[in-house]
């Protein structure tokens, strides 16, 4: 079973960019309100990654704080990464790992993002693109970046799978690593 940061968060954001790529005209009609929703969809992808993890790392604190003895020592944990959630806004590999690493000791998050058709290296590579486009188009980069509309169809799935491999991974290192009980049973 998922994660509630993934069915509670990235799920029902994922599902906004699934919504506006449902109003885009089709081929030939409004290429420019075609274009605003493909950017748009770069955006919501990312907003909903981001918020994904915040929450993915909040609930996994949640998980070892449960079975810390002394709670003070996971309470003092916890409060330190609800301080660098609130810096985290840049959701790229790298800040994801030092996230992962720094609070939860999973030494490299990303390494485990792969699936059929998908290496760690391509997935980490499909997600610094992703980044790179949601900042030209956040940052107002003129002219407005082309979203291919390609690119904005595969979006909602490629992060949605790369929210399973994040909660399988975080899963495996809170029940193998740390001995957390499983957080979320199948």
């Amino acid at each position: 079973m998922p994660s509630n940061a993934y069915l509670d968060h990235l799920e029902p954001l994922l599902d906004e960019a699934d919504v506006l790529l449902g109003g885009r005209p089709g081929p030939g009609r409004g290429r420019r309100f075609a274009a605003a929703v493909n950017r748009a969809v770069v955006i919501a992808c990312v907003s909903a990654w981001e918020a994904y993890l915040e929450e993915l790392l909040r609930e996994s604190l949640a998980a070892v704080r449960a079975v810390t003895r002394p709670a003070g020592a996971a309470d003092v944990l916890t409060a330190l990464a609800d301080r660098a959630s609130g810096r985290f806004n840049t959701p790229n590999p790298a800040n994801t790992r030092a996230l992962f690493a720094d609070y939860l000791g999973l030494p490299d998050l990303p390494a485990a993002w792969s699936w059929r058709g998908s290496a760690p290296a391509r997935t980490r590579a499909r997600l610094d693109a992703a980044m790179q486009l949601r900042h030209r188009v956040a940052h107002g980069v003129n002219p407005r970046p082309v979203v291919p509309g390609v690119t904005a169809d595969e979006l909602p799935e490629f992060f949605l799978r790369l929210g399973r491999a994040t909660d399988a991974a975080v899963r495996g290192h809170l029940v193998n690593t740390l001995g957390v009980p499983n957080p979320w049973p199948a």
